[in-house]
């Protein structure tokens, strides 16, 4: 058993050390973050209402018999009840219609301005983030000052950022990254 746990650690070490030999690669890049948003869902909003139809509101056509004791009568009637429900009912539709494409524009602005907000934080964070990155010398920097920290001061490139092409004029001793 001993050994066992001699040998485990054994490995947990050497997973240890090769993983320190390799340097992280982290960017500024990754530190970057997307503008992921959800796409709308207006859910129930964005279906249409069931327009009334008629069929739902006809009365059945009088019998044969029904015709000979008055039926034509009763079926007017209710030919005209029935019409009158159906224009009702077409006049709530249209008013329940107009009142769900107003909460759905509603719904949508309200979206648009949480995408708004969204992008607003990720821009804030991503200029964060390139604040970040102008203020850190890079590689290069470090390099030159090792290399020779006169010359470094007495190159006319900017020292944080010096470009590939000033490199090789400005420090003869250095090679361009």
């Amino acid at each position: 058993m001993k050994a066992e746990l001699d040998s485990r650690l054994a490995d947990l070490k050497t997973l240890l050390t090769s993983a320190l030999k390799t340097p992280p690669q982290l960017t500024f890049a990754m530190l970057k973050r997307p503008a992921t948003v959800p796409p709308f869902d207006p859910g129930d909003l964005g279906q249409r209402l069931p327009v009334p139809a008629w069929e739902d509101f006809a009365p059945p056509p009088p019998g044969v018999l029904s015709g000979l004791v008055g039926g034509k009568a009763r079926h007017a009637r209710a030919q005209e009840a029935a019409r009158n429900a159906f224009e009702q009912a077409l006049a709530d539709h249209t008013r329940d219609d107009d009142s769900r494409v107003r909460q759905l524009q509603a719904a949508r602005e309200e979206y648009d301005q949480q995408v708004r907000a969204i992008e607003a934080k990720v821009r804030e964070h991503n200029a964060a983030v390139d604040e970040l990155y102008a203020g850190t010398p890079s590689p290069t920097t470090a390099r030159i000052r090792r290399c020779d920290p006169m010359a470094a001061m007495a190159c006319s490139a900017p020292i944080d950022r010096p470009s590939r092409a000033i490199l090789p004029a400005c420090m003869p001793g250095c090679r361009a990254p």
